[in-house]
């Protein structure tokens, strides 16, 4: 009997775009993906669209933007990000789905689209695809469970959640390694993507240790990245065509997406050698809009590429600000850094790296594939066997649910830093749900309030029958619903057995005495 193939993806889930490399040989190829009218593109956007009914994902997504009833959601990544961003978060279109449903939703069809639409090595529907997924750095429990869990949830085996700069740094070590040496082990990430701007410094390691990447310190700008950007160039294109960027408010919602997007497009074909870019306007837009902006549909504007620079220069000097305070105002050699590692699609932008030479001169290394860099960082990642680290080496946990579900938290179950009294961990409650259901995972590290901050890595997945009138058959296709009636103590036993590097895991009711007992393969 033939086994389905395994095919290992690196995943970078971006603000504008979501980018897939592959491991192949190891080589880390970025997967490219047929848009349907004969082009082949490296990136699948990070759009969705919806007629009130139906739900569309990435290219089918920026088609029907162009047709009547349809609306666009564009960047709802920062759905995850921010204190609203609970399981339950609602997406104000269409049906209105959960974030953790329509995440499921998008990440669903770019599986699909990866299996039948692209050129993975590899492709056949019944092919297992292995993921190792980027989050932000600053990316909190929720948002990094539920990025796990909707990779879950769309097909994907999740092997691992790193945090976006390590993956960047596991690039930089493959193609800098001759930078790297005792008094500067450590790499600056400037990561300006399509919505957000993060710098972090990431240790490295001298050779030949390197290739273990960490990260050290971060700051991050959640309002500033490729979109404001592409604001900056349009309001350009707008107020040469006498509409203010004000006027935009008065667009219809598909107008407003379409107009960001053809900017986007525009912005990302400026070459050094370009003078001026032309927006198309009237194009983009429905009879509705052009008659809001009193507009035809042959109206283009052309916009210097000086006065571009000029408009985004305070936005880059901001960035420039933010590493300064990171790096403690003492420069590169003060944080014993050896480069500035320059990733993220908006960071191709001729200013950008104009004014990164004139900050750092020849300490700055751009990516050759800036947009591609954190994706082909996790795929290389996963050619290293010790992907899995060894057992209770880092901090094992499980999810649970807070706010009567409507966030999530990390509950620390072994501390490898702390000692284990008697070997056993106990857990006690009374449970709100009918079924427990437990996402157990290894992290990095966790930060004061104990929630997990760096790789995150699965450990094992468990349903369990709080209802005593579910005990006795399987539960894993029962529906997780409020417990009503009187609620069972629960009691949760760990126990960490050192020989066989594996959890055990009991769970009893200690008001009727029925008990059920589980392991989990942590090696």
């Amino acid at each position: 009997m033939q086994h389905p193939r395994i095919i290992r993806l690196g995943v970078d889930f971006g603000t504008t775009r979501t980018i897939v490399a592959a491991l192949d040989h190891g080589n880390t190829p970025v997967i490219g993906f047929d848009t349907g009218d004969g082009d082949v593109v490296d990136a699948w956007p990070t759009l969705a669209a919806t007629d009130g009914a139906t739900w569309v994902f990435g290219p089918q997504a920026a088609r029907r933007l162009h047709e009547p009833g349809w609306q666009g959601l564009r960047s709802f990544k920062r759905l995850l990000s921010g204190p609203e961003a609970t399981a339950d978060r609602v997406v104000p279109l269409g049906d209105h789905p959960t974030v953790g449903v329509l995440l499921t939703r998008f990440l669903a069809a770019l599986r699909e689209d990866l299996l039948t639409r692209s050129n993975l090595p590899g492709a056949a529907p019944d092919a297992r695809l292995q993921v190792l997924a980027a989050v932000p750095a600053a990316a909190s429990s929720t948002q990094r469970f539920l990025t796990m869990d909707a990779f879950r949830a769309a097909g994907f085996e999740v092997l691992g959640v790193r945090n976006e700069p390590t993956a960047a740094g596991v690039e930089y070590g493959r193609r800098h390694a001759r930078t790297l040496n005792s008094k500067r082990e450590r790499v600056l990430v400037y990561d300006l993507g399509g919505g957000t701007f993060d710098a972090t410094v990431v240790h490295v390691g001298a050779l030949p240790q390197a290739g273990d990447p960490r990260v050290q310190a971060h700051a991050g700008l959640e309002d500033l990245g490729g979109e404001d950007l592409d604001r900056a160039l349009l309001d350009l294109a707008l107020r040469a065509l006498l509409r203010p960027e004000a006027a935009l408010g008065a667009l219809p919602a598909a107008d407003r997406v379409r107009l960001l997007e053809h900017a986007r497009q525009a912005k990302e074909a400026i070459s050094p050698a370009t003078r001026a870019v032309t927006v198309e306007v009237g194009a983009q837009l429905s009879e509705e809009g052009r008659a809001a902006l009193g507009l035809d549909a042959e109206a283009v504007a052309r916009v210097a590429v000086a006065d571009f620079d000029q408009a985004v220069r305070p936005l880059v000097e901001r960035s420039l600000a933010l590493v300064d305070a990171l790096l403690g105002g003492g420069g590169l050699d003060g944080a014993g850094v050896a480069g500035v590692y320059v990733v993220g699609g908006a960071s191709s932008l001729p200013a950008v790296a104009r004014h990164l030479r004139e900050a750092f001169g020849r300490r700055v290394h751009r990516s050759p594939y800036p947009s591609a860099a954190t994706a082909i960082g996790l795929a290389a990642a996963l050619d290293d066997e010790g992907l899995g680290a060894p057992p209770l080496a880092t901090p094992f946990g499980v999810f649970r649910e807070r706010s009567e579900g409507r966030g999530v938290s990390f509950d620390l179950i072994f501390d490898p830093t702390a000692p284990l009294r008697d070997g056993e961990v106990v857990r006690r409650y009374r449970p709100a749900h009918n079924v427990g259901w437990f996402r157990f995972a290894a992290c990095a590290e966790v930060d004061a309030l104990g929630n997990p901050v760096g790789d995150l890595t699965p450990r094992g997945e468990l349903r369990v029958p709080f209802d005593p009138r579910l005990r006795g058959a399987p539960v894993d296709a029962v529906p997780v619903a409020r417990l009503s009636g009187a609620r069972p103590l629960i009691e949760e036993r760990y126990a960490w057995d050192a020989d066989a590097g594996r959890v055990r895991v009991r769970f009893a009711d200690l008001d009727s005495g029925w008990s059920t007992e589980h392991e989990l393969a942590l090696g």
